[in-house]
This record gives C-alpha cells, structure tokens and sequence, in this order.
C-alpha cells in the first residue's frame, strides 16, 4: 500500500497495491490521456460506443477482453493494469 498526497483536499488517501482495482476506470483514464475517443476504440475493437461505455464502467474486466482493448491502443496489458496519469505526466516533463 502506498499514500498519495491529495493536494485539492490537503490529506493523504491509501491506495492499494491491487493492479486490478476498477479496471474500467484505467481503460477510460488511458484512452483520454492517449487522446482517443471512445467511440474510436470501440470501432476499433468491433463494438458498439455503448458497449464500450458499458466496458468502462466495470469494476473487472475479463481478461481476455482486457487484452483486446490494450492491443487496440497498441500497449500491453501491464501497461493498463498499472497505467497511473501522473506517473506518465512525469516521465513525458522529463
């Protein structure tokens, strides 16, 4: 478990070591940082928006599906499991 600082509220929020905690979540926070639409990878996996919206608004992903939607963007499955905004903001800054 590690503490991040949150710097709106000035307290320290526990976050778990669990990779898999909303994946959903890391699928819609990497396709935006990336800069694609939801309906543009939706396309491209074959799928309806609405699925796709659907997709990222689950808790778990299977896996396989996981898998897809990582190719799609064209980066690996441990990137999305462990994709985290401002860990990539840093490394693009340096």
């Amino acid at each position: 478990m590690r503490l991040i600082f949150n710097q709106k509220r000035l307290t320290f929020i526990k976050i778990a070591n669990d990779i898999h905690k909303h994946r959903g979540r890391k699928v819609a926070r990497c396709r935006n940082f990336r800069g694609i639409k939801q309906d543009s990878l939706a396309n491209q996996l074959n799928i309806l928006q609405t699925e796709m919206s659907r997709i990222e608004n689950q808790v778990n992903i299977d896996d396989q599906i996981f898998t897809q939607i990582a190719e799609a963007p064209e980066v690996s499955v441990e990137f999305l499991d462990y994709f985290d905004e401002n860990s990539a903001l840093q490394h693009i800054s340096k």
